[in-house]
């Protein structure tokens, strides 16, 4: 902290910083004899830091008919990240997600998965400092198929 009563400026300079230094910083100026006017100031620092390489997972089964989640979770970030899937085709081509598809924080929830769905999906988190990205490929296959004949 630096004090300068000439020019009746102090300043407090924080090196080093991380994303657990992001607060609300408060000044406060006592002055014997004097309690006019303000006598303390608030000011708030975040600290920036790009989302870190998120993690991709499937949640359920990956069968036919049945519902999946994909989930992508960045672990750091300041602002926190947006997160936003894009699904390709198993020819690489982009295309739209079948129409009750939701999508909400990172979390892609697919429902009645056919062998259509099959094929490439990247998640991407971004905040106003920078963006990463991870991928998977989604296979989905026929369950067990039982037969049987009454008698």
């Amino acid at each position: 902290m630096e004090v300068n009563v000439a020019e009746k400026i102090s300043t407090l300079h924080l090196t080093k910083v991380t994303i657990q230094d992001s607060r609300n910083y408060e000044c406060n100026v006592l002055i014997p004899g004097d309690d006019e006017g303000t006598t303390s100031a608030t000011t708030n620092l975040l600290v920036l830091v790009p989302p870190s390489k998120p993690i991709c997972r499937i949640e359920g089964t990956v069968e036919y008919f049945h519902d999946i989640t994909l989930t992508c979770m960045s672990e750091e970030g300041s602002p926190k990240p947006v997160y936003e899937w894009k699904s390709y085709s198993v020819e690489n081509v982009p295309r739209p997600f079948p129409p009750k598809t939701t999508e909400k924080n990172g979390a892609l929830s697919l429902f009645n998965i056919s062998r259509e769905m099959s094929g490439f999906y990247i998640c991407t988190s971004t905040n106003r400092v920078g963006s990463a990205a991870c991928n998977m490929t989604l296979a989905v296959l026929p369950g067990n198929v039982y037969i049987g004949v009454n008698m």
